[in-house]
């Protein structure tokens, strides 16, 4: 499961990948403002202005547990809490806390000789090792934790704004795709019309005459 981390995050720059805490936060990490729904400003609701380090997860992290196929065909219009369980999200944090570090590591591709998982660099990652006692307690807190912040006013609102916002960006990619269609064809249809420009037919009179040209300059070819 690191490795499959590691190749989530390999081409995102170290800097841009948020830290320890801030995914810990989970929903709770977006920032919002209250939006007046009046002009006399009595009845505001609250809008999510940022996802935070939530919808790092959302992109990066969360597809390598719930499977990247089943994740893009779902994630646009769906709630991340229909998609996955509690116990997978909550599972996603643990490795978040396990093997961090070691992935952002090996991401830039620096020695990870000495990088090892909070809980999987005791030797309980051998075969028949497992998972040790005190990596169990925390994802059973983990798991609380998620819990609690599905549940949250803010958790709901967050959850629909990632939706909106990867919907954006599949149809601001699905416009950049059919604007690079339309230049290519463009371009080749170009390419087209110049070299029918360039061609001239050849000014040719087929003949019996000896000579060579005619006077206009016309070319004569000899049976």
């Amino acid at each position: 499961m690191m490795l499959s981390m590691t190749e989530y995050i390999k081409d995102i720059e170290t800097d841009e990948i948020p830290g320890l805490d801030e995914i810990l936060k989970m929903r709770q990490d977006a920032k919002t403002e209250l939006q007046e729904l009046d002009s006399g400003g009595r009845h505001k609701r609250m809008m999510v202005t940022d996802a935070g380090a939530f919808m790092f997860a959302v992109e990066h992290l969360f597809p390598c547990v719930v499977g990247k196929s089943k994740w893009k065909t779902e994630v646009l219009d769906t709630p991340i809490s229909k998609i996955m369980t509690t116990s997978d999200e909550a599972f996603v944090y643990l490795l978040v806390e396990n093997g961090l570090e070691h992935w952002k590591n090996k991401a830039s591709r620096n020695d990870v000789s000495r990088s090892r998982g909070q809980y999987t660099g005791k030797g309980c990652n051998r075969p028949g090792g497992g998972w040790p006692p005190d990596a169990i307690q925390r994802y059973n807190e983990l798991m609380k934790a998620v819990d609690r912040d599905r549940r949250s006013e803010l958790g709901e609102a967050v959850e629909n704004r990632v939706t909106q916002i990867l919907s954006e960006k599949c149809l601001d990619k699905r416009t950049e795709d059919q604007l690079r269609r339309k230049r290519r064809r463009s371009a080749q249809q170009g390419d087209t019309e110049l070299r029918e420009e360039q061609y001239v037919e050849p000014d040719v009179v087929w003949t019996d005459d000896d000579s060579d040209e005619f006077e206009d300059g016309g070319t004569r070819v000899r049976l």
